[in-house]
């Protein structure tokens, strides 16, 4: 992968975190049913794991958000090579 490409998938799996984490602290607050789905749906994409600060690894991601009655639940694959 060319350095442009590492970069755009660090920056991309930011805004990921960063909008996984905004959700999760949207719970503690008035949460309501619109609330959750401007979050809800699926996000397929490449990763890359530091491992053990030597080594790098590609990893495939899928992650799905969706609304429960409860509030909402997620899952998250991460596979790597």
């Amino acid at each position: 992968m060319s350095r442009t490409g590492e970069q755009s998938m660090r920056i991309l799996k930011r805004l990921f975190l960063a909008t996984v984490s905004i959700a999760f602290l949207s719970i503690g607050t008035t949460a309501s049913a619109s609330t959750i789905d401007a979050f809800s749906g699926r996000w397929i994409g490449k990763g890359i794991t530091e491992i053990q600060g030597i080594a790098f690894a590609d990893r495939d991601l899928d992650v799905t958000i969706e609304p429960t009655e409860q509030g909402f639940t997620i899952v998250w694959k991460a596979l790597s090579e």
